[in-house]
């Protein structure tokens, strides 16, 4: 049988302190978990590096500009899910599996931005209290 290698998609998320707060949106528009909180997040296109994808999601879902250098990598993850039914004789699904890598960034709000949230897909965003622990 031919090896199969993974097909994965890859997506940037964005987590944007604010004194000690992070900013979640409410997701809108595009039929994944409409109407649940999220951080900013987006689809890097091919040929497009993860950074440059999370300065154009950003521009585009929140009207904001970032700079290259305020950006920090904090985490990668890789998670899938199975498309098509098990087949019972051995095992392995029928169709293949969907795997999403995620590249997590961090980045501390500037004073005086402005944040537009008239993107495609970013409905109302508030700043909620981060899980930090507080002195």
């Amino acid at each position: 049988m031919p090896k199969t290698r993974n097909q994965a998609v890859p997506a940037v998320y964005l987590i944007l302190k604010k004194d000690n707060q992070i900013l979640l949106m409410r997701r809108q528009g595009s039929g994944y978990y409409d109407g649940w909180y999220s951080v900013p997040a987006g689809h890097v296109e091919s040929g497009e590096l993860p950074i440059d994808a999370l300065l154009r999601e950003t521009k585009e879902e929140l009207g904001i500009e970032l700079d290259r250098d305020d950006v920090h990598l904090v985490h990668t993850a890789m998670s899938g899910y199975q498309v098509g039914p098990i087949d019972e004789a051995s095992g392995r699904p029928n169709d293949f599996a969907l795997f999403f890598f995620g590249i997590t960034f961090f980045v501390k709000f500037v004073a005086g931005g402005e944040i537009d949230f008239g993107g495609e897909n970013a409905g109302p965003g508030i700043f909620f209290d981060s899980f930090e622990k507080r002195r």
